[in-house]
């Protein structure tokens, strides 16, 4: 009897172990590396952000205000500053004491009052007679001399001087509302040019504006001139219907509040004069 052939052992396949595959390598270990690195980044951005809200001056740090404020507000600081139109910078006029535009005229010359002027005094001079009033304690003087009558009404410090000369030409007196035009017979006329001025009416509808002349300091005196308008003109002249009129004040550089009363009260006093 033949004996059996010896078996073969056998392996059961489905029960041996799986066999590892082998790995990615480099690139698996790579995308590691990114992942950790992305966690880190958005921990730490987070991080900042929580920071910046509990501490505002991280804002101020310029790298990271344009992470944690990308479009920031213009702060006030560099919005533009308004500048002034040229109207609100336009200086204001200012007045001197000594003379006053013409509208500053008009409500002087409204003001004019001869209460004080309590006595008449008659001026008889080239055969005109003129008559005039003024205060208690001023006195009249007159004298002739080379052919000028020379009438002064005073009070020891303030002086009205009438002066007629009937050889004397009239000169013009310019103003910004009626200037004077060069002639052959005075071609240079800034001499009789008056910027300011005060205007005041007569007693027989003269109109009269008093204007500033010159200063002797040496002599210690201000001396002023009054001219006349045109009867039917917007024409300005000296001498007046009653001759040359100057006033004399003493010298000062600045007129005092006694020194403005006084040549208001000498306005009144050639506001008074009256042909007789």
């Amino acid at each position: 009897m033949a004996e059996p052939a010896p078996s073969i052992p056998t392996q059961d396949v489905s029960t041996s172990p799986e066999v590892e595959k082998p790995s990615g390598g480099f690139f698996s270990f790579f995308g590691k590396i990114v992942l950790i690195l992305l966690i880190l980044l958005l921990l730490a951005g987070g991080g900042v952000y929580v920071l910046a809200k509990q501490m505002p001056d991280l804002v101020q740090i310029p790298f990271l205000s344009q992470f944690l404020n990308p479009n920031p507000s213009p702060s006030p600081s560099s919005s533009p500053i308004p500048v002034p139109s040229p109207s609100v910078l336009a200086p204001s006029p200012i007045s001197t004491p000594s003379a006053s535009v013409t509208t500053q005229a008009a409500t002087q010359s409204s003001s004019l009052s001869q209460t004080g002027l309590v006595q008449t005094l008659d001026i008889t001079t080239n055969n005109k007679h003129y008559s005039l009033k003024a205060p208690n304690g001023w006195k009249l003087t007159q004298n002739t001399e080379n052919y000028t009558s020379t009438s002064e009404i005073g009070n020891g410090q303030f002086t009205l001087i009438i002066r007629i000369n009937e050889a004397t030409e009239g000169v013009p007196c310019g103003f910004p509302d009626s200037p004077v035009k060069s002639s052959e017979m005075f071609p240079d006329v800034s001499s009789f040019t008056h910027n300011t001025f005060v205007e005041f009416k007569g007693s027989q509808n003269q109109i009269f504006r008093r204007v500033d002349i010159t200063a002797n300091p040496s002599a210690g005196k201000l001396f002023f001139a009054v001219c006349q308008k045109g009867s039917t003109t917007n024409d300005w002249f000296q001498p007046t219907d009653f001759g040359f009129v100057t006033y004399e004040i003493p010298y000062t550089e600045k007129l005092t509040a006694a020194d403005l009363a006084a040549l208001k009260t000498l306005d009144s006093m050639v506001a008074s004069l009256q042909v007789k």
